[in-house]
């Protein structure tokens, strides 16, 4: 490497497979990432000039450093990102370069750092930056050490990642399995306790009365229609089931099906496209596009829908004037069981089914930011050359 290496330090690792089976041993898992790298520093990096490690996971943001070193200064978490950032871009080791160099070839007070990937499975897991002490350079001996506690690392990530993982899927499939439960039970609720004093009390009803429980009946039966649709939706999606059969529509008579389909006919006002036509599949365009609509209805008393083409496209904007999405939200609103407004009703699926759905079709989904209220948009694919003289079925 062109450099003098330090005969104390080449020692150090020699017996490297015996350091490596006492690392291995006293490794029980890695949910504490301090404490393990204390550990692995401690056996596999002893005897080398290697004073501090720091692991860098999944993403390397600064805030999420975790140190073997507990007073770890702060002010030198920017050069420990860049090094992330270099790393995870090249998939492969980097050496920070030492400046200050002393008149005696010492590195006067500036710290050296060599940083690597953790990788398993072929993914990399996180970045490794090691740093031996202020004044004192890196040599084969040191990086060796930490190549070596990298290759410790990645099986522990990797587990401690899938663990994570299925603790996610867990705590997702006990949120739905509640959500969907309450929200079945209070449409159901409705129907079956006016249904039941319709039955028992009919005589001694007025007239008025007996629609306003039909009312309610009707409401209510046409909401747990829209559950049971959204339960559907989603494990068709999920398993791969919904096979799109894309062709020639005109983009408005979607439009106008979808606001139809969820009763926001007179609240409704459709702007242009009535000559615009799509290539899509027009039951899940339907479904796409009704999901804005009703989570627009859900939010504000007006609701416009313009459509416009945009290119090679044809956009359809959503605009309501309730309350907006919460800042701390913001493009998380696509996600599932994710709400603006939990006083409303739903499970938080209507949009996250919309946007896997609309990506079936080749359309677009986002939320933009307005003043007031909120703005979707949806961009689905125009007609593609070649088919202009076609009809629609």
């Amino acid at each position: 490497m062109g450099r003098a290496e330090d005969p104390a330090r080449m020692g150090a690792i020699a017996d490297l497979p015996a350091r490596l089976r006492r690392a291995v041993a006293g490794l029980h898992d890695a949910g504490d990432l301090a404490a393990t790298l204390d550990h692995l520093l401690a056996v596999v990096g002893g005897g080398t000039a290697l004073e501090r490690l720091v692991l860098a996971v999944d993403r390397g943001e600064v805030d999420e450093l975790a140190s073997s070193s507990s007073s770890a200064d702060r002010h030198e978490a920017a050069p420990v990102a860049g090094l992330v950032r270099e790393v995870t871009a090249r998939g492969a080791p980097v050496a920070a370069s030492c400046e200050g160099e002393g008149p005696a070839g010492g590195h006067g007070d500036e710290r050296c750092r060599y940083a690597v990937p953790v990788v398993a499975a072929e993914t990399t897991l996180a970045v490794l930056v090691a740093e031996p002490a202020r004044g004192t350079g890196l040599e084969t001996a040191d990086e060796v050490a930490v190549e070596s506690i990298a290759t410790l690392l990645a099986p522990l990530l990797l587990v401690r990642r899938q663990l994570a993982d299925v603790r996610e899927l867990d705590r997702l499939r006990s949120d739905f399995i509640a959500r969907v439960s309450h929200e079945l039970r209070t449409p159901l609720t409705i129907i079956t306790g006016f249904a039941g004093t319709l039955g028992a009390h009919e005589d001694g009803l007025t007239v008025e009365q007996r629609h306003a429980m039909l009312d309610r009946i009707v409401t209510a039966s046409i909401r747990l229609e829209h559950l049971i649709e959204e339960v559907l939706s989603l494990a068709s999606v999920d398993a791969g089931l919904a096979e799109p059969e894309p062709q020639l529509v005109p983009v408005r008579d979607v439009v106008d099906l979808a606001v139809h389909d969820r009763g926001g006919t007179a609240r409704v006002e459709v702007q242009g496209g009535e000559r615009l036509r799509v290539h899509t599949d027009p039951e899940v365009a339907r479904f796409v596009l009704g999901a804005l609509v009703e989570n627009a209805l859900q939010q504000g008393d007006l609701v416009r829908v313009e459509i416009e083409p945009v290119g090679a496209a044809v956009r359809v904007v959503v605009v309501d004037d309730g309350p907006g999405v919460p800042a701390e939200l913001g493009h998380r609103i696509f996600e599932r069981f994710v709400r603006g407004d939990d006083r409303s009703p739903g499970m938080g699926l209507g949009l996250a089914i919309a946007r896997r759905m609309g990506e079936m079709i080749d359309a677009r989904l986002w939320f933009e930011e307005v003043d007031r209220g909120a703005r979707f948009v949806a961009e689905l694919p125009a007609q593609r050359p070649g088919l202009q003289g076609r009809q629609s079925p």
